[in-house]
């Protein structure tokens, strides 16, 4: 697996890109990205480049991919088209295209703001917008063509979307009722179930308005099934608020 750290040395920030086996040994630095505050590895399918991006703060007018190749360390930037905002975490679609939301404001995080999904092409250098999101988001996840994100919305947290061909507009909908504020969402590895941490009982955080209530039909029944559908896999210590959960895709 691969993390960062950021080292501080002469007034300055540097990241360090770093890969360690799950038992912890074999510790080795891949790249120091030298200035840069980097978040969010990801691995490309075949894992010859790890994606990341730069830490969430105001002010990031031209937020970059930053891609580096696992053999060299050596790092490219990819940058969006449009001013706006940070980038989320980075998602691969396959070996060839990275995807991450941006806010469209700079002044994001400070404000919630609309938000665009991208795709850089990791070949050309080039990038498209193919989709618009009602708000930003800092931590997305990609499979099988369908995109979930941590919305910064009152309505809910987990937003889970289906990418066309063309470009769209998502709708502004949550994961449906519930006091849980779920974060940090990943896909299992065959994309019919989700991980993400949760922590439901933190008063400190907002609480969702009253559960929208269909006029007619049965509108409401997916968002029930999801929220039936979770599990928790580990017991939540009193010192750590946050835990993990699991539940499966809705589509």
């Amino acid at each position: 697996m691969c993390l960062t750290r950021w080292v501080r040395g002469q007034g300055v920030t540097s990241t360090l890109l770093e890969q360690v086996e799950s038992d912890g040994s074999n510790l080795r630095t891949i790249a120091r990205l030298e200035g840069l505050r980097l978040r969010c590895p990801r691995w490309s399918p075949d894992g010859q480049y790890i994606a990341l991006v730069k830490d969430v703060v105001a002010g990031n007018v031209f937020s970059p991919v930053v891609l580096v190749k696992v053999s060299t360390g050596e790092a490219r930037q990819l940058n969006p088209k449009e001013r706006g905002g940070y980038l989320s975490s980075p998602a691969w679609l396959e070996d060839s295209s990275v995807v991450a939301i941006q806010a469209t404001s700079p002044e994001a995080p400070n404000i919630i703001t609309p938000a665009r999904v991208l795709v850089f092409d990791v070949r050309t250098e080039e990038c498209r917008t193919v989709a618009a999101l009602p708000h930003d988001a800092p931590v997305c996840d990609l499979r099988n063509g369908k995109l979930v994100y941590e919305a910064r919305s009152r309505r809910g947290n987990l937003v889970e979307v289906r990418l066309g061909t063309r470009p769209t507009t998502c709708p502004d909908a949550g994961p449906g009722p519930g006091t849980s504020i779920d974060r940090q969402p990943r896909y299992t590895p065959d994309g019919k179930g989700l991980v993400f941490t949760s922590n439901p009982n933190d008063s400190r955080q907002w609480t969702p308005p009253p559960p929208h209530r269909p006029r007619s039909g049965n509108r409401g029944a997916p968002a029930a099934a999801r929220a039936a559908g979770r599990r928790r896999l580990a017991p939540a210590p009193r010192t750590q608020p946050y835990h993990l959960t699991a539940k499966r895709s809705s589509r």
